[in-house]
C-alpha cells in the first residue's frame, strides 16, 4: 500500500531530525528514508514538496503521516497515482506468495521433464521456471493452465518417421527485450533431421542486446554451436 502527501506550508526546514530515530536515511539517496521492523517496512521518498509513503503496514504509514502533520501543514492525496512524471497503476489481482512454494517447484520440475517430449510447452515452462525462488498465486494459476492444456491434448508429441531423409535443417529466432524485468532477449531454435525434430531450445540471452539485429546474431550463434 502507498500514499502521497503534499506539503502546503512549512514552518521549518525538513531535515532528518523530524523523523524518529528508528527511520534510517539511505546512503545512496539522501531523500530516501526507511523504517524496518521484524515484520513491516515503511519507505519515505521526498521530492521538493511531494512525499511518497509506501509500506506493508497501514498503522506505520498512518503513524508517519500524523508525525509529519505536527511539523507541517500537509494534504493527503490518497493512493499513489502519479509521482515525478510516473503513472502508477495498481492491480487488483492477488499477488501474494504461495503458502507452500514447494508445490509450485515440484510441478514446474515435472513440466521441465515433460518438455523433453512436448516442445510446444518449452516457452511457457521456461517463463514459469524463472519464479521458482518466490512463486506467487498468478504463477500457480498459469502452471495449472499448462496442466489443463496437456490433459486436453494427450495426442501431441514428437513423431519420428522411419522414411525421413538425413538432411539437417535449423530454424532460429529471437524476441528482442522480451523480459520487462531485466531487458534481456529470448533465443529460440529448433533443429530437424529430415522431418524429425531432434533439438530445440528457448532461453533468455546472457547479456542485454542493444538492437534487434544484435539479438538475432546471438540467437544464430547459439544455434550454430548446437549444429556444430
Amino acid at each position: 500500500m502507498s500514499a502521497k502527501l503534499q506539503v502546503l506550508e512549512a514552518n521549518s526546514t525538513w531535515t532528518f531530525k523530524h523523523l524518529p530515530p528508528s527511520f534510517h536515511q539511505s546512503q545512496a539517496d539522501h531523500s530516501l528514508f526507511t523504517l524496518v521492523t521484524h515484520t513491516n517496512i515503511t519507505v519515505v521518498l521526498l521530492y521538493v514538496d511531494d512525499i511518497l509513503v509506501a509500506g506493508n503496514a497501514l498503522p506505520q504509514i498512518e503513524f508517519f503521516k500524523n508525525l509529519l502533520s505536527t511539523h507541517f501543514k500537509t494534504k493527503d492525496l490518497g493512493s499513489l497515482k502519479f509521482f515525478i512524471g510516473l503513472e502508477v497503476a495498481c492491480s487488483s489481482a492477488d499477488e501474494s506468495l504461495l503458502p507452500d512454494p514447494s508445490i509450485y517447484c515440484r510441478l514446474v520440475g515435472r513440466l521441465l521433464y515433460l518438455a523433453i517430449i512436448r516442445p510446444e510447452i518449452v516457452y511457457a515452462v521456461n517463463i514459469l521456471s524463472q519464479f521458482m525462488h518466490a512463486p506467487r498465486i498468478p504463477h500457480m494459476y498459469v502452471a495449472t493452465r499448462v496442466l489443463r492444456y496437456i490433459k486436453g491434448s494427450p495426442g501431441q508429441g514428437i513423431f519420428f518417421s522411419s522414411f525421413s531423409t538425413t538432411q539437417v535443417t535449423a530454424y532460429t529466432d529471437s524476441d528482442w527485450v522480451s523480459c520487462p524485468t531485466i531487458c534481456r532477449s529470448t533465443t529460440g531454435y529448433f533443429i530437424q533431421l529430415g522431418t524429425n525434430l531432434i533439438s530445440w531450445h528457448t532461453k533468455k540471452q546472457t547479456t542485454v542486446a542493444r538492437s534487434s539485429a544484435e539479438a538475432e546474431y546471438r540467437a544464430m550463434t547459439v544455434t550454430t554451436c548446437e549444429l556444430t
